[in-house]
């Protein structure tokens, strides 16, 4: 495991602004621990079985609305504070993201994540809470706190895209849409959502 203690860790600058954990590996953040950085869960098959956990919070390094088209190896899936693409059983548990630039949570053509009780605050516009995309299929949003200046939940992708994907107990804030289809969803559910 990757861990960081408490205290500010500016690991932006080393990372080309995304901290990347690996297959099989797992980030954990103490309480107290701040992160400036973005964080993803390689993609292209090195991204299976991921997990980044604790209590600490990740702070967005870019101090504008810009995004990064490109990524890291060129996955293009820079302009998220959390991204998982191609990845299988990515775990999210925990953790804090403030004061994003960009999107907060985009996961894209994944199964079987789990985001549990994370919290996420930002006031910019495009901070859409989480973004599922592609043919992402099978995992849960439970017991989580988003106040994002966008759209909270978005579902987007193909006819196939979306199916087995649980919202459960979450409380949310926003001066837009709590749930926001792009494409046809398939076995979508909410319960227990406080607005």
């Amino acid at each position: 495991a990757i861990v960081y203690k408490p205290g500010y860790h500016d690991v932006a600058k080393n990372y080309a602004g995304q901290l990347v954990v690996n297959k099989n590996e797992t980030i954990y953040l103490y309480p107290g621990a701040i992160i400036n950085a973005r964080v993803k869960s390689a993609s292209w098959d090195h991204g299976n079985n991921t997990t980044v956990c604790g209590r600490g919070a990740f702070i967005d390094p870019r101090t504008s609305g810009e995004n990064d088209p490109v990524g890291v190896n060129g996955d293009g899936i820079g302009a998220y504070m959390f991204a998982a693409s191609l990845s299988n059983d990515v775990t999210l548990k925990g953790v804090k993201f403030l004061d994003a630039h960009c999107f907060n949570i985009g996961i894209n053509t994944s199964k079987n994540f789990l985001v549990d009780g994370i919290k996420v605050l930002s006031s910019e516009i495009s901070t859409d809470g989480i973004y599922l995309h592609g043919d992402t299929t099978y995992g849960t949003v439970q017991n989580c706190f988003f106040y994002v200046n966008d759209n909270v939940f978005v579902l987007a992708g193909g006819s196939s895209s979306n199916g087995g994907i649980q919202f459960k107990n979450n409380i949310v804030g926003t001066g837009y849409a709590v749930f926001y289809p792009q494409a046809t969803i398939n076995k979508a559910s909410f319960d227990g959502l406080d607005i």
